[in-house]
């Protein structure tokens, strides 16, 4: 009797394992190759409210402190420790802050010593935030979530790296202005830097001008898929970080829409329209782009290879970051008054119709902290999740 408990209790455990590694793996994206272009001249816009696809919205201020003053913030990331968020004005600082909001430490210092960064370009992280790394002008500088510097790295022959992906076993780099001596755009490095896999090759043509991309989220990782913009062509790729050999690609397309010639012939003028930022979550590419006449959103569906567009109820809608089935979007104090003090009257009625969508999504999360609010604070993170389907 006892053999036979012993061997149905470790059935019961092999099922439960086998039906916790479905569940997991059945969250992963299987990265098929493929060259997808999307054309968007022609497709309907599809009218969204953000609490048709979005709850749970949450405000998380950035606690203010003389040590972390904000003032330009082109990049956050979250990640398990926490939030690190990269501050460009008046001085360059890295910032780690706790989920709560509250202010941890400061990463890295600007000088001239090993330890420290003469420049910020880009910041990186991993998943879980035990790793840091700012993209110094001509260096890679490594430091763990304590704030210890682990070591800096110059890759020689690789020029204007713009961004990173790191992963268990591999760091991947873009050099979106396309300045690399082998032609590749993305290329992946082993933990010893040793150059293991070469992911996407662009050729040798130099791109001169600004990106024109917004939040410097060019790459971006979810699971074990990993998503970059290159921007010059309106392409996103797509592939596995463990089988760099399949690799996706989707071009938006439109007779306005940014084009590789278009920008080396330098033929890009005001009307022309470009991808601003975008965030890579759940199987879906959800970004927006910017024209002469505004901003309009889209999404690609990564299991059907179709893309939507939207008109959203926000006047500015994207999202600064994403982890763990959780979006972010900054918001000052002084947008956050507005849509407290709003009348109800003002402004076109684009507006109005914004501030009171606002106003009616925010009002359970605001209603506790209206009176604490300071114009001049920092930022405010508003927090929300997906809808189940």
């Amino acid at each position: 009797m006892k053999t036979k408990r012993n061997i149905a209790s470790i059935l019961l455990v092999a099922f439960a394992t086998l039906g916790f590694m479905a569940s997991c793996t059945g969250n992963e994206k299987k990265i098929v190759s493929g060259n997808y272009t999307l054309t968007l001249d022609g497709l309907e816009y599809k009218e969204e409210k953000l609490t048709d696809e979005f709850c749970d919205f949450t405000l998380i201020p950035l606690e203010t402190r003389e040590e972390c003053i904000m003032s330009q913030i082109p990049k956050i990331i979250a990640t398990e420790k926490g939030f690190y968020i990269f501050n460009r004005k008046p001085v360059p600082f890295v910032f780690l802050m706790n989920n709560d909001g509250t202010f941890n430490r400061t990463i890295g210092a600007l000088g001239h010593a090993n330890n420290e960064y003469q420049f910020i370009m880009n910041i990186s992280a991993d998943e879980k935030g035990d790793t840091i790394v700012i993209l110094d002008m001509h260096e890679l500088k490594f430091y763990d979530s304590d704030n210890n510097f682990l070591f800096s790295k110059s890759l020689d022959g690789t020029n204007g790296i713009e961004d990173m992906a790191i992963t268990p076993n591999e760091y991947f780099m873009g050099m979106f202005h396309r300045q690399q001596d082998d032609g590749y755009m993305i290329l992946g490095y082993d933990k010893n830097f040793e150059k293991k896999s070469m992911c996407i090759e662009k050729g040798h043509t130099i791109i001169k001008g600004p990106l024109g991309n917004v939040n410097l989220n060019y790459i971006q990782k979810d699971h074990s898929a990993i998503c970059c913009l290159d921007i010059p062509s309106s392409t996103f790729y797509v592939f596995d970080a463990n089988n760099t050999s399949e690799i996706g690609s989707y071009t938006l397309s439109s007779d306005l829409m940014w084009t590789e010639e278009m920008v080396n012939n330098n033929e890009i003028t005001d009307k022309n329209e470009n991808i601003r930022s975008y965030i890579f979550a759940r199987d879906c590419i959800r970004g927006h782009i910017h024209n002469w006449k505004g901003n309009y959103d889209f999404r690609i569906d990564l299991n059907s290879n179709e893309i939507t567009l939207i008109h959203h109820d926000l006047l500015d809608y994207n999202f600064d970051c994403y982890n763990n089935g959780y979006f972010y979007k900054l918001m000052t104090p002084r947008e956050l008054l507005r849509i407290i003090e709003y009348d109800g009257v003002s402004g076109d009625d684009g507006y109005k119709e914004y501030m009171m969508n606002m106003r009616e999504m925010l009002k359970d999360t605001l209603e506790p902290i209206k009176d604490s609010i300071k114009e001049n604070d920092n930022p405010y993170l508003l927090r929300m999740r997906l809808k189940k389907n």
